[in-house]
């Protein structure tokens, strides 16, 4: 995992160590690490420890361990996190969802991030696209939650989670078009696949420049549900769900993104 000190410093206000001493700081107490260059660290955490698996994680577990001041995100009211569309989760999938949260968000305007946005994706090797779905990629790395933003209308019909019919295909966003089985976790709107799940969303549910409904979803997919789709397509959604991720997460992830919307 890899993040820079001014990304510590948001959630340990009086962090005043340097690249070294913050990696020493933090192999010391379990979490090997190597400064990367411009204030930037590689950490490796064990995977005993799903409670470090992400920014806020590391940054709770190093204040705790050296007095340090430790500041959460603050917690919001989100009026929003309701049933905004149908959810129906097929009994085939029942044991492979442990939590579903959708957030909407209306009136959207698809926009360019601000530097600050940009800079962090930089962080994560990943090139910046929209404002929302920068967002959504840095909040799962500081929450442990993986994230998906659909255009809330190319969805209006509600979402079916099932278990893939054997031969089915679905496209998805990288253009890569996958032959599925029944061991793959699907999720479904108004007939058609629209997300691989744990894996990928489909390119025809995806946020484009018309956009203005957006729902996003927290969910958690079991370990053994994503890694018998991670067979076929890895990504770093699946890497989070293959290792698990923390349920108590979920509410906080939505209110951080909306949050950071809002800034």
């Amino acid at each position: 995992m890899k993040v820079t000190i001014h990304w510590l410093n948001e959630f340990i206000p009086n962090l005043r160590w340097d690249a070294e001493m913050t990696a020493e700081k933090l192999t010391r107490i379990g979490h090997e690490t190597e400064p990367a260059g411009n204030d930037c660290l590689d950490v490796t955490t064990t995977p005993n420890r799903l409670d470090c698996q992400s920014v806020i994680g590391l940054s709770r577990d190093l204040a705790g361990a050296y007095d340090l001041t430790f500041t959460p995100p603050p917690a919001i009211k989100l009026a929003t996190i309701k049933q905004i569309i149908p959810v129906i989760i097929d009994r085939s999938a029942t044991e492979a969802v442990l939590a579903d949260l959708l957030l909407g968000i209306e009136g959207y305007r698809p926009t360019k991030s601000p530097k600050i946005i940009r800079d962090k994706m930089t962080v994560l090797d990943l090139e910046p696209k929209d404002l929302i779905i920068d967002l959504s990629n840095i909040v799962a790395y500081e929450t442990g939650i993986p994230l998906h933003v659909f255009d809330g209308a190319k969805i209006s019909n509600g979402l079916t989670i099932r278990r893939a019919k054997k031969n089915e295909k679905i496209q998805l966003l990288n253009g890569q078009t996958l032959t599925l089985s029944p061991d793959n976790i699907v999720q479904e709107s108004g007939g058609a696949l629209v997300d691989l799940a744990g894996i990928m969303g489909s390119n025809n549910s995806a946020v484009g420049p018309t956009t203005t409904s957006l729902i996003v979803q927290a969910a958690i997919f079991t370990p053994m549900a994503v890694r018998q789709s991670r067979k076929i397509l890895s990504t770093p959604a699946a890497k989070q769900y293959s290792r698990g991720v923390e349920q108590a997460a979920v509410l906080g992830s939505l209110e951080r993104l909306s949050e950071l919307l809002e800034r």
